[in-house]
């Protein structure tokens, strides 16, 4: 293979894999919006693991609880009960910190003209979107 074609090679290899962004988790916002491209790609395993510990505890809680008092007829899948809500969500348009502490922050999303606050947490050295209080009785 001679310079020109390797270097042609490695170029089009450079090009493809610069549009190629995976998630990333080591800033509030980076996750934040890693779990917001997920949701909006169908990424639901992606998206669930983007969740908090916390969360996905509660989610799994009550997918049990749909699932016995329904007799079964409700299959216990908490991935499905998080994410399945029959619209496909708007793209992000903006994510920023509105508060952080060292293990724990809220940031301010805007997804379709709407801003909410949504807290995140830190486990480990990656970020987390903590849902849990969504899920309290």
């Amino acid at each position: 293979m001679t310079c020109t074609v390797r270097c042609a090679f490695a170029l089009t290899l450079l090009a493809l894999c610069s549009g190629c962004r995976g998630p990333k988790w080591d800033t509030p916002e980076d996750a934040y919006a890693s779990f917001a491209q997920a949701l909006e790609r169908g990424e639901t395993k992606v998206a669930y693991e983007a969740l908090s510990e916390d969360t996905r505890k509660a989610i799994e809680t009550r997918s049990k609880e749909i699932s016995s008092a329904s007799g079964g007829a409700v299959k216990d899948e908490p991935a499905l009960l998080a994410f399945a809500t029959g619209h496909r969500p708007q793209p992000l348009t903006q994510v920023k910190v509105a508060r952080r502490e060292e293990a724990s922050a809220v940031v301010s999303a805007t997804s379709g003209g709407e801003t909410a606050e949504v807290r995140m947490v830190k486990e480990g050295e990656r970020w987390k979107v903590d849902l849990s209080d969504s899920f309290k009785k």
